[in-house]
């Protein structure tokens, strides 16, 4: 509630609403719609998903199901009288964490303001089929107007702060990235890029191919990182248009030559295309390098110990990461992990040698993973890791590497002796809900059954 400016503002107006000389209106008003709740929380529900705008973001099951009772309380709640502060502050803050999820589920506030609407209408309706004398009816809807209207820009003022601050935060991520670690990342993507020309080349050279071995653009290490980290890095930046047009261009270039005839060097049309892709290539090439070179200057932001990125990205990242996955439905999923009796390690062998722990397990974590991945240290001796473009059947695997790695690692404390270490994963698959909270809460019950049966192992949340 501190972000909220005009907090003060609202208490003073919600006192007034709730207050001794509306009571009896207010009474009324919980007698007439209170037991009409449910069917005016369908009607607005139908309604909501009549507007074509909204089914991307309400026809998940879980706020099907969900929804229409949710709002049933919420219409209930309304009515009931709030006699003392503490009941409009709890009003206030529940109206507050609404508006933080529709900044999470991205839900545009035209269609906050639309159900809102909608609700008005079909409640106002129920008040004038009671027949009321005249003036009843009118303070009946004054009130419902005022009350709904209050809540709504309580809802409406959490959910602009809190998209502002991704927006910064986006901004923040974007100008914060090592240099150190994306000259890193430019490099590795320019060997990818190389190695993908090499096996798609020697696939094409073959006169009877198979199309489902051809390897894809968008698969490679290249592709996922464009998709993934690239598309937050380079955000108005002219390169991230160059290297998407340069995956759409080389995917029609190698469909173009699969569909030739013939494919050796005797065909000039092959030859040309084959020109073609690797002038295309090599310029994608050098708009790597040229870009790592631009950018190198920028300082890091990140963890200052591990060189993680802190989870101030988080929501930045899992934000994007979730509309990627509602629009073309390739999920992402969580690794949560936690070093295993890390405060007996402090315990015995001090704070510096932590510290020291902690840098070395950053670094091997940040070794078994993709180049469009992203790793957080999310605080104290938990990571994430956020695994882009996955399956639940690859989870499994992925999540076992990495525990693996660990346990067979050698950490070294600051005289030179090895010790070993061992951490619990939970993981989770985002399952199409647009909330990105609801992945990380999933990773994290999984971790705490990690924990709970024994430690050094890998659960995987299933629904």
């Amino acid at each position: 509630m501190n972000n909220l400016p005009s907090q003060e503002i609202y208490k003073a107006e919600l006192r007034e609403l709730y207050g001794e000389s509306n009571s009896e209106i207010l009474g009324r008003l919980s007698r007439i719609l209170t037991p009409h709740a449910t069917s005016i929380a369908k009607i607005f529900y139908q309604t909501m998903l009549k507007n074509e705008a909204s089914v991307t973001f309400l026809s998940h099951e879980l706020i099907e199901s969900r929804l229409s009772r949710t709002m049933a309380v919420w219409i209930t709640e309304l009515f009931v009288p709030k006699k003392s502060l503490p009941d409009i502050e709890e009003l206030i803050i529940k109206q507050v964490q609404v508006g933080h999820i529709h900044a999470r589920i991205d839900l545009p506030m035209s269609l906050v303001n639309f159900g809102m609407r909608t609700l008005k209408a079909s409640m106002s309706a129920h008040i004038q089929q009671k027949n009321l004398d005249a003036e009843t009816e009118s303070k009946c809807l004054i009130l419902l107007n005022a009350l709904v209207d209050t809540m709504s820009s309580l809802i409406n003022d959490s959910y602009v702060t809190d998209i502002v601050v991704n927006e910064k935060n986006a901004q923040a991520f974007r100008m914060q990235v090592s240099s150190q670690s994306l000259a890193f990342d430019f490099e590795r993507l320019r060997t990818s890029l190389l190695d993908w020309t090499r096996r798609i080349l020697s696939k094409l050279h073959e006169e009877d191919i198979d199309k489902s071995t051809v390897p894809t653009i968008r698969h490679s290490d290249f592709g996922l990182w464009l998709t993934h980290k690239g598309s937050l890095i380079l955000t108005g930046r002219p390169e991230l248009k160059l290297l998407i047009e340069f995956v759409s261009d080389a995917n029609a270039l190698v469909e173009q030559i699969l569909a030739l005839e013939q494919h050796n060097s005797a065909n000039e049309h092959f030859n040309r295309l084959i020109d073609e892709l690797n002038e295309h290539v090599s310029n994608v090439s050098w708009v790597l390098g040229n870009t790592a070179q631009e950018m190198l200057d920028i300082d890091s932001g990140r963890d200052s110990l591990t060189h993680l990125f802190n989870r101030r990205y988080l929501s930045t990242v899992l934000h994007h990461e979730t509309e990627c996955s509602l629009k073309t439905g390739m999920r992402y999923g969580v690794l949560y992990i936690d070093i295993d009796h890390f405060k007996a390690l402090n315990d015995n062998y001090g704070h510096d040698n932590g510290d020291t722990i902690l840098q070395q397990f950053a670094m091997y974590i940040s070794q078994t993973v993709r180049t469009g991945d992203f790793t957080f240290r999310y605080g104290g001796e938990e990571f994430l890791i956020i695994l882009a473009d996955i399956t639940q059947e690859q989870m499994p695997t992925i999540a076992e590497k990495v525990r693996a790695l660990l346990d067979g690692a050698e950490f070294k404390l600051t005289d030179g002796k090895a010790i070993h270490l061992t951490a619990s994963i939970g993981a989770a698959l985002h399952d199409g809900h647009p909330d990105y909270q609801r992945t990380i809460a999933n990773a994290d019950k999984a971790l705490y059954l990690a924990k709970e049966n024994g430690r050094n192992r890998v659960v995987i949340h299933t629904n």
